[in-house]
């Protein structure tokens, strides 16, 4: 059973470049607990070959955790009364979907403790695995859940609030280390949703690879450490900084409004075009 402390998350715009180990750390979990079941994963010498069943079960672990822990302190968030005088349909209605990702992010977080607790060499599977000869100035480690394909296919229906479906989540790691840098994306063995997409990826030249996962980081999550060495990189890249803005709450009660096309175009991944990629050399950290 893990324990946890209360403590608050550290803003990720850092004053001092950090390495692995202090970039992204989850504060809520107990130091002990922290160094006994993540050990495999954190350690960077383990990244001479691709990550272990385990490694892999104790990133989606730590990920699906956070996540657990971000819906909670919604829930509660949305329950405030100040909150439900001034706007109770959202906040309803953000609270069903909170729900629903609680629901998820158990389930897979049950399945990781059980790969682990079993070390069992089935669970997850590693869709992309990259070593880079150098040091990229960007860390990240999440689940996301992905609305397109690369054809404009929908992966996830996220305006589907049926208690039978589910979102399905990739987990997207980017981990620079001392001398090189790892960056990969796995699945739950069996998730069938992604197949297209990881297909089309891996038809992409290598370069085209590393864009689009740094275009899926900024569409899609707010989890990412960088470097100040990129700041104005960043800050002066407007195609980049429209990316970030990149909202999934939209609710409409007008019957032509149609929520799906607006996401395939939000989210599609021509958007990558124009945007720099920072995962690529000439973004090293020298």
């Amino acid at each position: 059973m893990l324990c946890t402390t209360n403590a608050i998350i550290k803003n990720p715009l850092y004053n001092e470049l950090k390495g692995l180990n202090n970039s992204g750390t989850f504060h809520i979990i107990c130091r002990d607990c922290d160094k006994k079941i993540f050990a495999d994963y954190e350690n960077p010498d383990n990244y001479i070959y691709p990550p272990t069943q385990k490694m892999l079960a104790e990133i989606s672990l730590k990920n699906n955790l956070q996540w657990i822990s971000k819906r909670l302190n919604e829930t509660e968030f949305y329950k405030l009364p100040e909150l439900n005088k001034s706007n109770n349909d959202l906040c309803e209605y953000r609270n069903e979907i909170n729900a629903l990702d609680l629901k998820e992010f158990k389930d897979s977080y049950k399945k990781a403790k059980k790969v682990i607790e079993k070390n069992s060499n089935t669970g997850y599977y590693l869709c992309f695995y990259k070593k880079l000869p150098y040091v990229v100035p960007i860390a990240f480690q999440s689940t996301i859940a992905l609305v397109v394909d690369f054809e404009g296919n929908i992966i996830n229906d996220i305006y589907n609030f049926s208690p039978d479906y589910e979102i399905r989540n990739i987990n997207l790691c980017v981990f620079p280390l001392e001398s090189e840098s790892v960056v990969f994306i796995f699945i739950e063995d069996g998730d069938k949703r992604y197949r297209k997409f990881y297909k089309q990826f891996n038809k992409l030249s290598s370069d085209d690879q590393l864009l689009s996962i740094v275009y899926m980081m900024f569409a899609y999550s707010e989890e990412i450490y960088f470097s100040k060495n990129i700041l104005n990189e960043i800050q002066n890249n407007t195609n980049l900084c429209n990316i970030g803005k990149t909202s999934l709450d939209m609710i409409s009660e007008i019957p032509f409004f149609n929520l799906h096309n607006i996401l395939k175009n939000e989210l599609s991944f021509e958007n990558r075009k124009g945007i720099p990629n920072l995962l690529s050399e000439k973004y090293k950290i020298k």
